[in-house]
């Protein structure tokens, strides 16, 4: 405004055309301050674009990484009785592993029903016990 009162002075323009170019110079003031808006909402669209595209680059760069290697290297067959061979170690390895469960079932089974008969024979030496008292008792009347 100091500028504007200065070039007032200056070029000896009235208060009348003062206001006037006052009121242009808000105008152009509120449109420049709307396109700057503008564009710092782009700006920081654009910054937050790029942000969250790195941090997805980052994170399915890193799965990209670890899975591109194979656990293990798959032994493919190269003649006719290799793959029948490999299917032979497999079944094989498979009845290995019932068999191991299969033997953890029947020792728990056995290892339970060992308990219960041991729970069943002190019940019974209790009342084999309690009968012999019973008859002590008798035979002292």
């Amino acid at each position: 405004m100091t500028q504007i009162a200065y070039l007032d002075c200056a070029s000896g323009v009235r208060g009348d055309m003062l206001s006037a170019v006052l009121d242009a110079c808000a105008a152009q003031g509120a449109l420049c301050a709307e396109i700057q808006a503008v564009w710092m909402f782009v700006a920081g669209i654009g910054l937050l674009t790029y942000l969250l595209l790195k941090r997805s680059y980052r994170y399915f760069g890193r799965q990209r990484q670890s899975n591109s290697q194979p656990l293990e290297h798959i032994h493919r067959p190269t003649g006719p009785w290799d793959g029948a061979q490999r299917d032979s170690l497999a079944q094989i390895e498979r009845q290995k592993v019932d068999m191991y469960e299969m033997s953890r079932d029947l020792s728990g089974q056995l290892n339970s029903k060992i308990l219960v008969l041991e729970q069943l024979i002190s019940q019974s030496q209790q009342q084999i016990q309690r009968l012999e008292e019973l008859i002590k008792q008798r035979e002292s009347k």
